[in-house]
């Protein structure tokens, strides 16, 4: 989606020669410059144009007159420049556009012209604000030139090239500009608030202006032409928003949405969101974006459930994804919330599922005492099911994966993911939701992803968060020292709010780098506010929660594992160093894998990098693993006796015990085995 009155050909400025006298401009073919970025609102009316928001409206014309008080109130501080906040206050009230231009090498002492236009009711309100401008730009060293005024348009000298115009009912202001050039003004027509941003060429200028080599990685991770694009628009009491992001390099791929997946989803949900954007793309596109130095920034989490992601896990899961919170699986809040992926190996992803639980139950036993673990539990008839337990500590969740032929389910406790194990077998529930079924009705190609919240039941969370915050508002716009300022009141009651309220719901399109988003949502702005904030708690929340459970482990660890060396002599260059107390923490999370699974220690190290029938082994990083940063293979002693500690060390680049510096032992122990 691009909008046309975003379209950069349709907004080429108009040039006056600059050995002839200031006149009325005339277009120009040919001009060698485009728009970096463009901007447009109509005015405070147009995005606030619901009923529901006629007190805050009302309120917000009275933030000029508060301004001007404060100086007094205060006693100090320097007085705001007059005119300075009528300005600002037409700016906001009145269509304004502003746009940034690239000039032509040459053209002028800066890469880049500002373009803002104000369109007022009339003429003799355009020269008012004229003046008033001028008068602001003056305090600051833009003075009128020689060639003072001529046709409406005055040229400033300053700091930069500047040209200021009233034309008609608008006023039209350039910084930045060459020597005789001019804009002609540009009342915008375009929605509530529209705007565009040429992103890659606008990095390349700030790169090429400042001499900042450190934007490069930046814009080649983006590509050439990477643009964004949105248009806000009210109509019937909804607010919609449609927006466009161009990554040429974004190589992330999505097949169609399947609507099982959405049908997945109960009815009663109080958000839901569904994509088919495959996983194994994101995280592909992140190990991209991390670049060379880090070429798998997964690796240590890959390293401690003993696993690889991709291959181990995304492989085996279909493209389609989803996430919702409903009353039916906790309430609505954090408790509730549930994920779902597609699963296109069962047996496969099984296994994959298995390791991570013996992983993590045997970090859970080593590292925190037994105070974590996973154990294969039965929800229902069929499926196979794993939960998190930790006994002993009051940790409020309780992570349960459940897999079923079809799917993978997630929840914060057992009764949530047997709930949502309900809904899957069920089906049919969220496509009945009509804002839901609208979306799919329509025949959108590339669709990738599709956003569904409950308007009524975020209001009512999100109401007593809102109101408090117009109320600060309302207070802070009266004055001490008029009395006749009459503030009126802002906050509609709830009822008010929920009357009519409209839903919010969206889908994401991916097609060829080109993603765009279609949201639609109630129009009222307060009631917005009050769903975002009836949101909130759930997600932050959500991502709180999950950190609790490794923060427990954490503090249950009474004796943990600990490295033993001579810390009074760290050698000066402590790169291999550190490297052999990396690759040592990595052999023992194999041994222990290993011990999980057998029952015991393996009597060598080979046995951890010697894979297995389906070409998988203990230690992800081979036989190189098993080699110290000087060149030796690192020591194993295992246990003689249950119980038994475990060793593992290297004797440093000497290879003879003791040393200091790049010498010094370096050795691992885990206290009583695993």
């Amino acid at each position: 989606m691009s909008p046309v009155w975003l379209t950069p050909f349709s907004l080429l400025p108009l040039l006056v020669p600059s050995n002839a006298p200031v006149q009325e401009p005339q277009p120009v073919q040919n001009v060698d410059e485009r728009v970096l970025f463009f901007m447009e609102s109509r005015g405070v009316a147009s995005w606030m144009p619901d009923p529901r928001d006629a007190g805050l409206r009302a309120a917000l014309m009275w933030i000029d007159d508060r301004l001007a008080e404060l100086p007094a109130e205060l006693e100090g501080g320097p007085d705001i420049p007059p005119g300075m906040l009528d300005v600002l206050a037409r700016l906001a009230t009145q269509p304004t556009s502003l746009r940034v231009v690239e000039l032509a090498p040459g053209a002028g002492p800066m890469p880049m012209r500002m373009e803002l236009v104000v369109q007022l009711a009339n003429e003799a309100d355009a020269t008012s604000l004229g003046g008033q401008v001028q008068g602001l730009l003056e305090m600051v060293g833009f003075m009128p030139s020689a060639a003072e005024q001529a046709a409406g348009v005055t040229q400033l000298d300053g700091p930069m090239p500047a040209w200021i115009s009233v034309r008609d009912d608008s006023v039209v202001l350039a910084l930045g500009a060459p020597a005789g050039a001019v804009v002609a003004g540009l009342a915008p027509v375009g929605p509530a608030v529209g705007m565009s941003l040429e992103i890659t060429r606008t990095l390349e200028l700030i790169r090429d202006f400042s001499g900042d080599p450190d934007l490069q990685p930046l814009i080649e991770f983006l590509g050439e032409g990477a643009r964004f694009d949105s248009a806000t628009t009210f109509e019937g009491g909804v607010q919609r928003v449609d927006t466009t992001l161009v990554v040429p390099n974004l190589d992330l791929s999505a097949e169609p949405l399947a609507t099982s997946l959405i049908d997945a989803m109960p009815a009663e949900a109080t958000w839901a969101f569904a994509s088919s954007i495959s996983p194994r793309s994101i995280l592909d596109a992140l190990r991209e974006a991390a670049g060379e130095e880090d070429e798998n920034p997964f690796a240590e989490l890959e390293e401690m459930l003993g696993v690889e992601l991709g291959r181990d896990l995304l492989a085996h899961l279909g493209a389609g994804w989803a996430t919702y919170a409903s009353d039916a699986t906790g309430g609505g809040g954090m408790m509730s919330i549930v994920a779902l992926w597609e699963v296109s190996d069962r047996a496969q992803l099984a296994v994959s599922l298995e390791r991570i639980a013996a992983s993590l139950t045997a970090m859970g036993k080593s590292e925190a005492n037994g105070y974590v673990r996973v154990d294969e539990i039965a929800l229902v008839e069929g499926v196979t099911a794993w939960t998190a337990r930790f006994p002993g500590i009051p940790i409020p969740v309780q992570p349960t994966l459940a897999l079923t032929d079809g799917h993978l389910v997630f929840a914060l406790h057992p009764a949530g993911a047997r709930a949502a194990l309900g809904s899957v077998r069920d089906a049919g529930g969220l496509t009945a939701v009509p804002a839901v079924a609208a979306l799919l009705r329509e025949d959108v190609n590339g669709r990738a992803a599709v956003w569904y919240i409950d308007a009524v039941s975020a209001l009512r969370d999100g109401y007593g968060y809102t109101l408090p915050i117009m109320q600060m508002i309302e207070n802070a716009l009266g004055s001490p020292s008029d009395s006749t300022r009459e503030v009126p009141e802002i906050m509609p009651s709830l009822a008010e709010l929920r009357r009519n309220a409209q839903p919010w719901s969206g889908q994401f399109r991916l097609q060829d780098g080109v993603l765009t988003m279609e949201s639609r949502g109630d129009a009222s702005a307060i009631a917005r506010m009050a769903a975002q904030f009836g949101l909130l708690p759930a997600f932050y929340q959500m991502m709180g929660g999950p950190l609790m459970a490794p923060m427990m482990m954490m503090m249950g660890r009474s004796e943990p594992m600990f490295i033993e060396s001579d810390f009074d002599h760290i050698p000066e260059e402590p790169y291999d160093y550190e490297s052999a107390e990396n690759e040592l923490m990595a052999i023992v999370d194999a041994l222990q894998h290993f011990a999980v699974n057998n029952g015991e220690y393996p009597d060598t190290l080979e046995v951890l990098v010697t894979p297995d029938s389906e070409g998988a082994s203990y230690l992800w990083s081979g036989r190189e693993g098993l080699i110290d940063p000087w060149g030796r293979p690192y020591h194993y002693v295992g246990p003689q006796e249950e119980n038994d500690a475990v060793r593992v060390y290297t004797l440093g680049s000497d290879g003879e015990v003791g040393g200091v510096g790049d010498a010094a032992d370096v050795e691992l122990v885990v206290p009583e085995g695993y």
